[in-house]
């Protein structure tokens, strides 16, 4: 029995060292680090969330600091803070409900040829993670888009566990054969900008719209826009305390786009959203499940994004009577996240 423990001891400070070797690997990439913890939850169903409170501000490249983590959370794996090193991760995973999105992204690939090579992960759980540099003057962060079923956007707001990290079980992140290798790419600014017909299916092109003529917005009309945006934000915060988890943090970032969109046009006041919808992800236990930073930046991913899209006029109505947003169902923004 103690020979089989010191076989279970050895394989467990192995994988510890890896984590902490891949940390600092990265780290001295320039790669943002911070501890994540991975765990099975009560069905056993593989779970990750950071170990550090604050881990977007916090997330460092000091070989001091990783060592401190790591120190301390033992069995933390690596997490990538995305904002900071300007990253955007095409997450494919397959899931039990027979989405299979790490197919559904090799057909799409398959119909785009002459890529340039980009880092790629097979993910501890059988999915893929996509590595790109966010698009030039924008800042994509948490979402869906067009994207077929089973495939996500990280980015701004996000993370993803890196490359040649190991889980509590054995299974490792693994840098795909033929693909560029994440902290070569990285350091020698070869890691490749988001394709366009990618940044298509995640952020809709939208129609330029005429510049305003003096005197098109009227106080008059001014009560109207903003009874719409509270009754949007109303719906929208009933919308979002209902949706189940697993969903919530997309939802998050689809009705801040959409009530960004209205903040940008002064129809309601950006303080006013950010309280309500942090006061809505208590109450559906997003911000306890995976943290009140976490929200936050989701929150102001979708705000920002909304913020350079302004809310398209109003249709012309008798009697002014301001219209219901989505008929009772909250702000849809399924297809524009960002």
């Amino acid at each position: 029995m103690e020979e089989l423990l010191d076989v279970i001891a050895g394989t467990d400070e192995l994988r510890r060292s890896t984590n902490l070797d891949v940390a600092l690997a990265l780290a001295a990439a320039g790669i943002a680090i911070f501890p994540a913890k991975v765990f099975q939850d009560a069905i056993g169903k593989w779970k990750k969330r950071p170990a550090v409170k604050g881990w977007q501000n916090t997330a460092s490249c000091d070989p001091d600091q990783i060592r401190r983590w790591w120190s301390e959370f033992q069995d933390a794996v690596p997490g990538i803070e995305l904002g900071q090193a300007g990253l955007v991760v095409i997450d494919a995973d397959r899931h039990d409900d027979g989405a299979d999105g790490v197919a559904a992204l090799t057909g799409l690939m398959a119909g785009h040829d002459g890529q340039n090579p980009h880092p790629k992960t097979s993910t501890a759980g059988g999915g893929e993670h996509h590595f790109y540099r966010q698009p030039l003057g924008m800042q994509l962060g948490n979402g869906e888009g067009r994207l077929p079923n089973g495939i996500n956007v990280r980015g701004t707001g996000g993370f993803v566990v890196a490359p040649g990290a190991v889980r509590p079980d054995g299974a490792i992140w693994k840098p795909t054969p033929g693909f560029p290798e994440l902290t070569h790419a990285f350091r020698a600014g070869m890691v490749p900008v988001l394709p366009d017909w990618l940044l298509e299916m995640i952020v809709p092109k939208q129609p330029t719209p005429e510049p305003a003529r003096p005197g098109e917005y009227l106080p008059a009309y001014q009560h109207r826009e903003r009874a719409y945006a509270a009754k949007a934000l109303r719906n929208s915060v009933a919308e979002l305390e209902q949706t189940s988890p697993g969903h919530r943090n997309n939802k998050l970032n689809a009705i801040a786009y959409h009530l960004g969109r209205m903040v940008a046009r002064g129809w309601i006041e950006q303080e006013t959203v950010t309280t309500n919808l942090l006061a809505a992800c208590e109450s559906n236990r997003l911000a306890s499940d995976d943290g009140a930073d976490c929200v936050r930046a989701t929150i102001a991913s979708g705000l920002n994004a909304g913020l350079i899209r302004p809310h398209p006029d109003l249709p012309d109505i008798d009697n002014h009577k301001a219209p219901a947003p989505n008929k009772g169902n909250g702000p849809s923004a399924h297809h524009h996240h960002y």
